[in-house]
């Protein structure tokens, strides 16, 4: 550059608060599909040692929730062969016994591959056309994923036996773990599910932490204790 003086790139600083600043970075985002989850900054002092910055250290962790227009989503995809091909039937949520799987375009006991379709959205299939009522048979919920034959006969869908059908979003949608999952159950049963939690807030207001415990070791504890809480 010809014209000017090149700016200083570095300067003293004018007293030591200056110095001793914390720096923050922008907000990661939220962990979290559809639910609770949390999201991270990076904190530092200015001088890299924390021990000599001025204030309480800002929170290097902080709650979100997940609410996106792809929370609402849902749809079931029915095909008539094992790699998706063949006949295609597509449902909105409801509840399908024989007739109404079959007045969507679906065959009765044909159903040889499955897409659901949405990060919260269910899919509940059943042995018999009444939803189990009058006959024991099998019944899997199936969460958002894509089930070929064989996946199908490994969560327990029997090929060419879907015969009713419940489609709907999850209400718990955000507390169970990301990913394909299914509960199976016999009857009209749902089958088992779990959850977790932390008892009590497990958090500690003291900016020194416990005895012998440095500040980042402080600041690393709370941060695990505010994930479990989530």
């Amino acid at each position: 550059c010809q014209f000017g003086v090149k700016p200083a790139t570095e300067k003293e600083c004018e007293g030591v608060a200056e110095c001793n600043k914390w720096q923050v970075s922008p907000w990661s985002g939220c962990n979290a599909t559809c639910g609770k989850g949390y999201q991270t900054r990076t904190v530092t002092c200015s001088n890299d040692d924390e021990t000599e910055c001025f204030g309480e250290k800002p929170s290097s962790l902080e709650a979100c929730r997940d609410h996106g227009a792809h929370c609402s989503h849902c749809k079931v995809h029915l095909y008539g062969n094992q790699d998706f091909s063949g006949w295609q039937a597509n449902f909105a949520p409801g509840t399908y016994d024989t007739e109404d799987m079959i007045s969507h375009g679906a065959k009765c006991e044909e159903v040889s591959a499955i897409k659901v379709l949405g990060a919260c959205c269910l899919a509940k299939v059943y042995q018999y056309g009444d939803f189990n009522r009058r006959n024991k048979g099998w019944a899997v919920e199936l969460a958002h994923g894509e089930y070929d034959g064989e996946r199908m006969e490994e969560v327990g869908v029997s090929n060419n036996d879907v015969s009713a059908m419940k489609v709907y979003l999850d209400p718990k949608c955000g507390s169970r773990s990301s990913g394909s999952v299914f509960r199976r159950g016999s009857g009209g049963s749902t089958g088992g599910s779990t959850s977790a939690g932390a008892g009590g807030d497990g958090d500690d207001d003291d900016d020194g932490g416990r005895d012998g415990e440095s500040r980042a070791d402080a600041d690393r504890r709370k941060e695990e204790n505010m994930k479990r809480m989530l």
